[in-house]
């Protein structure tokens, strides 16, 4: 899910003026700048989005879940993943739709806990 709330920061980003350059390099998957940059832009983003964005930054979640790692370290749940994922699939598919793009109406399924 990290994953998929990084692509939905750079589409925003990509659709106010970044190219896909710009969005690799200035960014990489640092949640916590994709986040900042987006909501400059004027994305919504809720209080819970913007720490789960520092904790996904602090603890290299990406790579974290891609290999095996022991020690301890903080990951946000499951469903607090699915929350931002729900919020940003709202907001940015309504930001995209205002910009006349053909947004795909498929419904993300919210994990509970």
């Amino acid at each position: 899910m990290a994953h998929a709330i990084e692509l939905y920061l750079k589409a925003f980003l990509r659709m106010n003026g970044l190219s896909a350059e710009e969005a690799k390099h200035s960014f990489g998957h640092d949640f916590e700048k994709l986040m900042k940059a987006a909501c400059d832009r004027g994305l919504p983003l809720t209080d819970e989005d913007k720490d789960i964005a520092t904790l996904l930054r602090e603890q290299e979640s990406i790579r974290r879940s891609q290999y095996v790692e022991t020690g301890h370290f903080t990951r946000p749940s499951l469903a607090a993943l699915s929350g931002v994922c729900r919020r940003l699939d709202e907001s940015v598919a309504a930001a995209l739709e205002s910009e006349g793009m053909r947004v795909r109406s498929d419904e993300l399924v919210d994990i509970k806990q």
